[in-house]
């Protein structure tokens, strides 16, 4: 599908037409996941309407998440296509969706992507309201404000109707500008002489070739990483799946959580052994939560250390064997030679290291020991921003990070997930196959592995909001604070 879809400036109307139906049977199996929900949704706006799209269009919105950052840009799209098609049809629904307390947000969200002029609900609420600290935080319930929203949006229809007529017909091509998804567009053929021995044997790519892979993710579990355990807890198994589509047997992963020798820290690392089912690993991730640190460098050499000696690897030669190093600050200082080290030493028991270097809007640390980590360990790095969630991160008397999910406030439940531009999990599946064929192929292999995660990505959780009562309290002194590194 992808394939054609890089081809679609080269289609006729009859060929288009085709694929366009094709494309209709093929979303009505469910069978768009993850990213590759954007396209799919670009691709039915390029045609006019019909009940079936309608009914796909209805299924995406119900299974998006605005929780997810992954999410967010299928929001977006969702938007884009109502609009595209002028559906006052989609509009009274998302209108209707505005008094359902768990597709409230969403749909604002939707609505405002396709043209609504109604203020966002953040926007009508003074900013004190969004400052767990401030005293002055009048404010409507959330069921009484969804109200004044819904019906300040049926008014705007009501005066826009005569621009929402759903369109009948396309005019022009319009396929013939649908971008690419994740499969490039072709080379043209006046700029190669396919006759050319040398341009045959750079489409051979190669075999990875291998009979399973290992990997321990190695992750800073400190205050500041509390969205990047929340994306562990979701992509793990999706790059562990992934990797297990493209071995001869079934992959293994562990985790190494490591924090800092510092008071308050209740360990240092934390082991979780290799295991062929990620399901074994789920209790371990869903009760670790991001805490202590206070000052930047963390316990890194500690966490490596492990990692090489504590997990059982295979001996065999076969299986790919690879420890990824996430985190958002450096090691402590005068250990980064020793990190180093034990890299090299990963590196000589036929353990490539990658490291992922984790920056957010509020803590931007220098992780170059981070390169030299994965240079020695013969690995790659990969840069990654994560955006918060909120102004706070909410941290309850015992420490533990507090979920947004869970607080009847309205600077919790109003939120939306900041979207990620590259999903960590697609970059280091890209880096991993890459190397595994050729680091000079990464270009060729990362359509591949984007779309590998998006086939084996499981439906997102049921979006789930709680109602807040009116003027909430402020919270206590200690209870929020900033967002940033360490």
């Amino acid at each position: 599908w992808q394939a054609v879809l890089a081809r679609a400036p080269d289609l006729d109307a009859a060929a288009y037409q085709r694929w366009s139906t094709v494309t209709l049977a093929l979303a009505e199996r469910d069978a768009f996941k993850a990213g590759l929900r954007v396209p799919l949704l670009e691709a039915l706006a390029a045609a006019p309407p019909n009940a079936r799209s309608r009914r796909v269009w209805q299924k995406l919105f119900d299974q998006a998440n605005a929780w997810e950052p992954q999410d967010v840009p299928v929001l977006d799209a969702l938007g884009r296509t109502a609009d595209a098609w002028r559906s006052a049809f989609l509009i009274e629904w998302l209108i209707k969706a505005l008094a359902d307390p768990n597709a409230c947000v969403r749909a604002e969200y939707v609505l405002r992507a396709a043209g609504s002029a109604v203020p966002r609900v953040r926007d009508q609420l003074a900013p004190g309201v969004f400052d767990p600290l401030a005293r002055d935080r009048a404010h409507p319930s959330s069921a009484e404000l969804w109200r004044q929203v819904q019906t300040e949006t049926t008014a705007w229809l009501r005066e826009d109707r005569a621009n929402w007529k759903e369109v009948a017909r396309t005019e022009g091509e319009p396929w013939k500008d649908l971008p690419p998804a994740y499969v490039p567009a072709p080379v043209p053929l006046d700029e190669i002489d396919p006759a050319d021995p040398a341009w045959t044997g750079d489409l051979e790519l190669g075999r990875a070739d291998l009979d399973a892979f290992e990997a321990v993710f190695v992750v800073d579990a400190t205050g500041s990483m509390g969205d990047v355990l929340a994306w562990l807890r979701r992509d793990a198994t999706r790059v562990m799946a992934a990797l297990a589509a493209l071995a001869k047997e079934t992959a293994g992963v562990g985790l190494v959580y490591y924090r800092d020798k510092g008071e308050g820290d209740a360990f240092v690392t934390k082991v979780a052994p290799l295991t062929p089912r990620v399901k074994d690993l789920e209790p371990v991730m869903a009760s670790m939560a991001a805490e202590g640190g206070g000052d930047v460098p963390e316990a890194v050499r500690e966490a490596l250390t492990d990692a090489v000696n504590k997990v059982r690897w295979t001996k065999s030669k076969r299986t790919g064997k690879l420890i990824v190093l996430v985190g958002d600050a450096p090691p402590k200082p005068g250990t980064e030679a020793a990190c180093a080290a034990v890299a090299a030493k990963a590196k000589e028991a036929g353990i490539t290291v990658y490291a992922v270097k984790v920056t957010t809007p509020l803590g931007r640390n220098d992780l170059t020991a981070f390169d030299a980590i994965a240079a020695a360990g013969g690995g790659s790095t990969v840069a990654v921003t994560f955006g918060a969630m909120a102004n706070h991160r909410f941290v309850g008397a015992d420490g533990k990070e507090i979920p947004l999910q869970t607080m009847d406030r309205p600077e919790a439940q109003l939120v939306v997930a900041p979207p990620l531009a590259e999903t960590p999990g697609e970059q280091i599946l890209t880096h991993v196959l890459a190397d595994a064929i050729h680091p000079q192929y990464r270009d060729r292999v990362e359509p591949l592995a984007r779309t590998l995660l998006a086939h084996v990505a499981p439906k997102p959780d049921p979006e789930k909001r709680l109602a807040f009562a009116a003027n909430t309290p402020p919270l206590p002194q200690a209870t929020p604070r900033p967002q940033g590194g360490g």
